[in-house]
Formats: structure tokens, sequence, C-alpha cells
């Protein structure tokens, strides 16, 4: 009992992480979203601005019909960026880059960036696009040394028709690609968290990223590890008789199946040995079953030193139930007569103390005959049957 409210107290604390990772998945895509107009606008000219290579650059957005306007009635480049946003996907002064661009958006003024006495820069941006330029060069000034740098602007159409112009401060490729490794690997933890739900414990669990992210994986996997670890425990108490340690009766269906599909693929090769406690009524009956217990046991002992390479059932009271394959097989007439040998001269020590006397009968599958393990049981239930018979009849 103790072991299924374990199991019950961990299946919570998985079912609590997959509700995190799913909502800082959603965040993030919400955040990911409300930038995803800038994202694409760089990405599309990743090649134009480094060839083939891909590459991604801190860059500050221009566009008076978007949320990051140009103020054209203060005459000032201001309102560009988001910061709260733009910090998570490297566009913002958070991140090193020339200091001279954040002097020149804080303080330049419009016609003195473009080079125009007179500028509306949204119409100029127009303008330069239509002509079928996509990149402006301006000469901006640094206002820490006095000097006037270049830089270029470049202008791009979304679909929907807005004119974005941007200018690209720095390489921001390792923040970006670290930004992706995250995001792929919270799309991985997703897709783990949803097969775990699903009860697939043997789910692969491959995240190698710093942070928050990959602690979150660590803990994960170990929980799965965990988990898995109790649930195999549980199953094999499930499938273990408690008085004798052998397997039980749940575990001798599961070995029927197993028979049954050797039987259907052509690769059934193996005998079946039914046994049986003889006098454990009487024993129960006379001495308690505490007694009967230990009788019991005493068999099954006696059964598994017998057949020792072999899986031992008990699947009733008093009856008990070996599969023979491979080694025990082939000696499978000899091992017979030993477990009957052995039980005369186990009895012969007790003397009068008492008498150990164990039923035994044993059937090989028959190819072409036998349709199904059961075929093979009946006939080896049988058989001990009559040597059952016999013991009372003869005592031995």
């Amino acid at each position: 009992m103790r072991e299924i409210y374990i199991i019950m107290i961990l299946s919570m604390v998985l079912a609590i992480m997959v509700v995190v990772l799913a909502l800082t998945v959603v965040h993030f895509i919400i955040e990911r979203n409300k930038n995803q107009k800038i994202i694409k606008v760089i990405e599309e000219n990743e090649k134009k601005l480094h060839g083939e290579r891909n590459r991604y650059y801190n860059a500050l957005l221009i566009n008076s019909d978007y949320a990051y306007t140009v103020n054209v009635t203060e005459n000032k480049i201001h309102s560009l960026y988001n910061a709260g946003f733009l910090a998570k996907y490297g566009f913002v002064e958070s991140l090193p880059y020339d200091r001279a661009m954040q002097r020149m958006v804080n303080n330049m003024k419009p016609e003195i960036l473009l080079g125009l006495e007179e500028c509306h820069l949204t119409e100029h941006y127009k303008k330069a696009y239509a002509e079928g330029n996509k990149v402006i060069e301006v000469e901006y000034y640094i206002p820490d040394t006095g000097e006037y740098k270049k830089k270029d602007i470049f202008l791009s159409e979304d679909e929907d028709g807005t004119l974005y112009a941007f200018i690209v401060a720095n390489d921001v490729t390792a923040r970006r690609e670290e930004e992706l490794r995250i995001r792929n690997a919270l799309t991985h933890l997703t897709d783990v968290a949803i097969k775990i739900g699903q009860g697939d414990l043997d789910v692969e669990i491959d995240c190698d990223v710093p942070g928050e992210v990959g602690i979150l994986a660590g803990v994960l996997k170990k929980t799965v590890i965990d988990l898995k670890e109790r649930i195999d425990k549980i199953n094999q108490m499930a499938t273990t008789d408690g008085l004798t340690g052998v397997k039980n009766k749940m575990a001798w269906n599961r070995e029927i199946d197993r028979l049954n599909q050797r039987i259907s693929a052509g690769k059934a090769k193996f005998a079946i040995v039914v046994c049986d406690v003889n006098d454990l009524k009487k024993t129960n009956d006379s001495f308690g079953h505490e007694a009967g217990d230990d009788l019991i046991c005493r068999s099954s002992t006696h059964i598994c030193g017998v057949f020792k390479r072999s899986p031992v059932f008990r699947i009733g009271g008093d009856e008990f139930v070996a599969v023979l394959e491979e080694k025990d097989y082939k000696h499978r007439e000899e091992l017979v007569l030993k477990f009957k040998e052995d039980m005369k001269k186990i009895n012969e020590s007790l003397g009068e103390k008492g008498t150990f006397k164990v039923a035994i009968g044993m059937s090989e599958y028959i190819s072409g005959e036998d349709e199904a393990c059961s075929d093979v049981f009946r006939r080896a239930d049988a058989l001990m049957y009559e040597n059952k018979k016999k013991i009372k009849e003869t005592g031995i």
C-alpha cells in the first residue's frame, strides 16, 4: 500500500511539472509572437547581411505605422523598441553593442541622421523602397567623440504591405542560437511530458541546455527513473507469491500467453511440470495453518531445487507449475526421476517425525498435435493426479 501511495505522489509531481512546463511554453510562445514581425524581418535579411551563413543581429526597428514609432513632432528618433519584450530576443541595450547607436537613438535629429535638411522618415523610407533601394547608408554623429559614422538602414516590406526599417547594431548570433536551443528544448520537454501523461515511461529525455530548463529536464528525468523503479517493484510484487517467493498465478497467466505465442510462431519447445502438495488440508486441520505454510514453503524449495533453471509458479494453494526449456527441457526425464528419488530420501530422513510428499506429472509440447499450452498442461495435470493416487495407495 505504501508503494502505491508513493506512485500516486510521484504521479502528482509529474502532473504538476507538466502543467508548469506547459505554462512556460505558452508564455514563451506569446512573447515570441509579439515580436514575430521583427524576427521575420531580420531572418529574411540574414543572407543579405552575412552571406549564406545564418547569423542574427541586434537591431533597432523604425516604423511610424507600428508599435515602435518615430516621433517626428519632437524631431527625435525614439520609442524604437520595447525593452520588456525585445530583451528576450537580443534587441535592446541590455546587450553590449555600439554605444554610439544608443546615443544616436536618444539624441540624434532625423535630418542629421539622414543627411537631409527636411525629413519625414516614413515618407523617405517609402520613397526609397519604391525606387528599389533596400539599403540606405546613413551618417550619424557620435556625441562622445564628435565624429560621424556610417550605418546601413535596411528596408523590408511585410506581407501586409507594412514597411519596416531597421538598423543593425551588432551580431548576436550566439545569443539567438541559445534562444533557439532553449525553445527546442522546451518543445522536446513538452512532447516528453505528453508521452509521460499517456503512460510512456520509456520516453528518452535528451535535453542538454544550461539554466532553469536544463534543471527542469534533469528533475523530470530523475522523476521518471524513480517512477519506473517503483512501478517495476510493484509489478514484481504483483507477480510474486507472498509466501514462497516464487511466481504467482498472474505471472502464470502471462507465461501461458508467452508459450501460446511461441506455439503460433512455430518456435515452441517446452515441457510443463505440475506438482501438488499431498495432505495440506490434513496438516492445516491437525497442526494449524502455520504448519501448513511451512509444508508449502518446503515443497516450493524442493521444486525450485530440482528445476533450478526453470521458472516456478504457485498457481493454487497446494499446486505448483514449472516450465522447462533449453537445458532443463533436454534433461526433463532425469529431473523428474531426481525429484522422486530426493522425495524418498527426505521421507527416510524424517522417519517417524512425519512425511513429505509432493505428487508430480510432466508432459512436453507435441508439435502438430497440441494447439495451445492448455493441451500440454492438461496431460501433465492428469499424470500428476495419477502419481498422487499412487502415493496415497503405496506411500511412495
